[in-house]
């Protein structure tokens, strides 16, 4: 069994790779060159994955609200446009286009 100070050491040092940007395989070499066990390994890599992911759904979420915003203001303006006899293919489409592939750039953040 590993003390907790020996296993707070491991998890900084893994913290610090992950922070510069290295991927979860050259992590857990590095900890198992450092003299971490198996087991350890595997748990500090589980909780950095955990982090990572709850970072990119974060941002991917971020991103989609981003696109709805777009489209709002899309279907806003197609309204006014369309009330004020201007022409209303611009903005519909325009909007319309880059809101829905701001959202599907921030489903696959949270999705993939």
């Amino acid at each position: 069994m590993i003390s907790d100070e020996k296993y707070s050491e491991f998890y900084l040092r893994a913290k610090q790779l992950f922070e510069a940007n290295k991927n979860f395989t050259y992590i857990r070499k590095q900890l198992l060159i450092y003299g971490a066990e198996e087991p350890t390994t595997d748990e500090i890599i589980t909780q950095l994955k955990k982090i990572h992911y709850a970072n990119k759904r974060k941002r991917g979420s971020l991103i989609v609200l981003t696109g709805a915003i777009l489209l709002l203001i899309g279907f806003i303006m197609t309204i006014s446009n369309f009330y004020a006899n201007a022409s209303i293919a611009y903005v519909m489409y325009g909007f319309t286009t880059v809101g829905l592939l701001v959202i599907f750039i921030g489903l696959y953040d949270c999705f993939g």
